[in-house]
């Protein structure tokens, strides 16, 4: 996408400042405000947003993979920049969930070899080791003995934890 896309949006008036971006998909103007028209708009392609320049309204670029000023959970993506990080299928491609990384997205198929990778990897690293079953009881941190993948529980602990790494059941 070119960087420098500047698109004038007429409909939205210089003097409202009351504006949202509801989704990276709709700039909304005056939601909250009773005394002025409500107006929402969709850029007119992806990776763009609204922004005030020199008392106007424009449509920008919103994409920060463009920009060259991502950091990673990026809002507004262009349509280029909406694909797998693992193998590229473009999102509108995939079939199934797609699985938020800090990157973008993973597909489906990328994701569950992902995670058999690193179940592959947890479970020939507790083989590896001896086991003593004292090392995974009464700790602040849920340990699984059959991986060794560690983690603090976000609720109060039941005694029926499940690993997130190997699947391994009932965890202490």
């Amino acid at each position: 996408m070119d960087k420098n896309i500047k698109i004038l949006i007429p409909e939205a008036l210089p003097e409202w400042t009351d504006r949202i971006h509801n989704g990276p998909m709709k700039a909304v103007w005056n939601r909250e405000t009773e005394d002025l028209p409500t107006l929402e708009l969709t850029p007119p392609q992806r990776g763009l947003k609204s922004e005030f320049i020199d008392g106007a309204w424009y449509w920008v670029v919103g994409c920060e993979k463009c920009l060259g000023t991502s950091n990673g959970w990026d809002y507004f993506v262009c349509d280029e920049h909406n694909v797998c990080v693992d193998c590229q299928t473009h999102r509108s491609e995939i079939v199934g969930s797609a699985w938020g990384t800090r990157e973008g997205f993973r597909c489906s198929p990328c994701q569950t070899a992902l995670d058999q990778k690193l179940k592959r990897e947890a479970l020939e690293k507790v083989a590896s080791n001896d086991y003593d079953e004292w090392d995974y009881k009464h700790n602040d941190e849920i340990v699984c003995p059959h991986c060794g993948t560690s983690y603090e529980p976000d609720e109060p602990r039941d005694g029926k934890e499940t690993c997130d790494i190997c699947g391994a059941a009932n965890m202490s």
